[in-house]
């Protein structure tokens, strides 16, 4: 590591590495570390759309054009300081998501796998029972639905078996 200290102040130092930054023409390459102290900026761009930087314990990544921050990677890990994962995201395949570093959600080529409990604003599923919050009625036999949806009234359980075919049993007190 290199250390510039000529008894300068840190402002005129700045000033003067600036200006040995600002003629330097194509490719620059730096073959050791670069630090920044704290409440230091890496900056990017002529409007200082991106910056990385280190305030108080924190770390940052700004990024603050019209843009969009885009990071390329044939796999992207977040994780933890103590190698715990957060994401795991595959190219060409699953986004992982976790919890305390257990699997919760997974995306695969058919869908998503859960591995818990799922609460949601219309639907609760446990391990022994299905709860459907709101109530709808198909309005005849052939209504618009899938196979496997279930609706249900004040009256009657709705199961839709096949495209557009539903069929219904009354509900009783008992």
């Amino acid at each position: 590591m290199t250390t510039i200290n000529n008894g300068e102040s840190g402002l005129s130092v700045r000033t003067k590495l600036n200006e040995v930054i600002n003629k330097i023409e194509g490719v620059t390459s730096i073959g050791n570390d670069v630090l920044f102290g704290d409440n230091s900026k890496a900056i990017f761009g002529a409007g200082s759309e991106l910056q990385i930087f280190a305030i108080s314990g924190n770390s940052y990544i700004y990024e603050t054009g019209t843009g969009s921050l885009i990071i390329r990677a044939a796999d992207l890990l977040l994780r933890s300081p103590s190698d715990e994962n957060y994401l795991v995201a595959s190219s060409n395949g699953a986004i992982i998501l976790y919890y305390d570093d257990a699997v919760k959600l997974a995306t695969t080529a058919t869908g998503v796998d859960v591995t818990g409990t799922i609460t949601s604003d219309g639907l609760d599923v446990n391990a022994d029972s299905i709860r459907v919050r709101t109530a709808q009625t198909p309005a005849t036999a052939g209504a618009a639905g899938n196979q496997g949806e279930i609706a249900w009234d004040a009256d009657y359980i709705y199961v839709c078996v096949a495209t557009d075919t539903w069929k219904r049993v009354a509900i009783a007190t008992w």
